[in-house]
């Protein structure tokens, strides 16, 4: 469910990502070396599948529902294009 709603609107995080890099170098690497430390961690701790990705977007913090739905779909991204989750 997660992913679907993530994937929706993964063209607005492309954009986001690409603006961001023009005013903070590697922004999108750093962003994934982050996010495969926070994987690596939780899969240590013994989420695995569902919870697994729960605990991705958890671990960013979210405030508010935006940013929650942000963080879904940033981590929806980068699963799709499979840099973060094991191959």
């Amino acid at each position: 469910m997660y992913v679907t709603m993530g994937l929706a609107i993964g063209h607005s995080v492309r954009d986001f990502l690409a603006g961001m890099e023009q005013t903070v170098p590697d922004f999108s690497g750093r962003l994934v070396t982050g996010l495969r430390i926070r994987y690596s961690d939780s899969y240590a701790a013994g989420y695995r599948g569902d919870d697994l990705f729960r605990a991705m977007i958890n671990l960013i913090e979210s405030p508010t529902p935006k940013m929650k739905a942000a963080n879904i779909a940033i981590v929806s991204y980068f699963f799709e294009l499979c840099d973060i989750f094991e191959k």
